[in-house]
């Protein structure tokens, strides 16, 4: 008998738990509700004040991110990327791992000889979390840095460069391209370089187009043609203009 006061109290904790989630889950849904049609018509200054009370009060992550991007555009407020920052790591915080981290990387990012160890790490992880964007970066610091503190990470890469270059990211195919070149990630090989080259620039991408235009002209991974190779380099221009 004694231990039912105990059992009473426990079961109305959880009842007071389970009824403050509702009420929260509640107030952020009808936050959103209001929200959602103010951020796909771009008026980011109006959902500001309902954004910070999702993120700061409510801990929600995808909150954080909008008001990263906001802060490190100018979207609605005076361009910050101290706030952008502050808000992208509470994204992360809270559970954003694909995009918070390859932003965080992009704002500590300023110049390709100096990429900090913190900027690598969020890069890192938003590869590891499947964002084509941050894998496709990693590669080419690893490649330009050449650095074997980094190959223990080099199978892992390559492996996600391939998922996202056969899901059809162009991106992704062109580095893969580059990749398959140099021969710092992977073995060298020239004819898959350029068949990754064609995949992304069959696709409109104009770095692949040069890309296959080069080895055109040198004869790399196929058989020199100065004709195709203009072919490709004009392909390139068009795009890019």
């Amino acid at each position: 008998m004694e231990e039912h006061p105990v059992v009473l109290f426990i079961l109305f904790a959880l009842l007071v738990v389970f009824l403050a989630l509702k009420i929260t889950k509640k107030i952020r849904n009808g936050l959103w509700q209001k929200i959602n049609p103010l951020i796909e018509n771009e008026n980011f200054a109006e959902a500001k004040e309902s954004l910070e009370k999702l993120a700061d009060k409510y801990n929600a992550p995808t909150a954080c991110d909008i008001l990263g991007n906001m802060y490190s555009n100018g979207n609605g407020v005076e361009l910050d990327l101290e706030k952008s920052a502050y808000y992208y790591k509470r994204a992360l915080k809270f559970g954003e791992k694909k995009y918070a981290p390859y932003r965080l990387s992009q704002i500590l990012t300023s110049d390709m000889d100096n990429i900090s160890d913190e900027c690598i790490d969020y890069l890192v992880l938003a590869s590891k979390n499947l964002n084509s964007n941050a894998s496709s970066d990693l590669a080419t610091i690893y490649i330009t840095k050449n650095n074997e503190k980094y190959s223990s990470d080099y199978n892992r890469l390559y492996k996600q460069l391939l998922r996202h270059a056969k899901n059809g990211d162009a991106v992704c195919q062109f580095t893969v391209g580059i990749v398959n070149a140099t021969g710092v990630i992977t073995e060298k090989n020239p004819e898959k370089a350029v068949e990754w080259y064609r995949k992304s620039a069959e696709q409109g991408y104009a770095q692949a187009m040069e890309g296959l235009s080069k080895c055109y002209e040198e004869g790399f991974g196929v058989t020199q043609n100065l004709e195709e190779s203009g072919k490709w380099h004009n392909k390139a221009n068009d795009a890019e203009s």
